[in-house]
């Protein structure tokens, strides 16, 4: 679903969210997030997909829409965006604001679209366990993970002092 942003700008002749649609369904975990923006003063650069108020995307506004320049006389004719949206690890039900950026750096609210989506479901079950071994240095962690690894059924991290560094791993992430 998508609700407009009802308060009407001064700065924006006009704008559009052409997709997605009430009850519009898709088959694969993304869907397209398509429309126009038009800029009174200042033009229309780009618009922005926030998420809990974090931009998660930016949409350049220069697709043709040769029908909104029949509408509004004058206007450009690359005012339009278009982009594809997955929704892989995101909740099954979410809102997302959108906002044009105009070329004088103002923000202007378009909308939000309401998404709902079925949660990702696989056969796989997963055969290892995996465990983290953490504790204070000259604690006894670099023995246990010595005597862990000579177990025939378990799996260890053989690099010295057996640290694969996951904290980094996840900051990098």
């Amino acid at each position: 679903d998508v609700s407009l942003h009802m308060k009407k700008s001064e700065e924006l002749l006009g704008f559009a969210i052409d997709s997605p649609k009430l009850g519009d369904q898709t088959k694969i975990f993304a869907f397209t997030v398509a429309g126009w923006a038009l800029g009174r003063e200042a033009q229309a650069i780009e618009v922005e997909l926030l998420y809990h108020g974090r931009v998660i995307r930016r949409i350049p506004v220069r697709a043709p829409r040769p029908g909104v320049v029949k509408r509004f006389s004058g206007a450009r004719q690359d005012c339009g965006f278009y982009t594809e949206v997955g929704v892989i690890g995101m909740p099954p039900e979410f809102e997302l604001l959108l906002q044009t950026v105009l070329q004088n750096g103002r923000r202007i609210p378009l909308g939000i679209i309401h998404v709902r989506h079925k949660p990702i479901s696989s056969s796989f079950q997963p055969r290892l366990q995996p465990l983290m071994v953490t504790g204070m240095g000259r604690s006894g962690t670099t023995w246990l993970m010595r005597l862990l690894a000579e177990h025939p059924l378990i799996t260890a991290y053989k690099g010295y002092p057996y640290e694969a560094k996951a904290g980094t791993y996840w900051m990098h992430m």
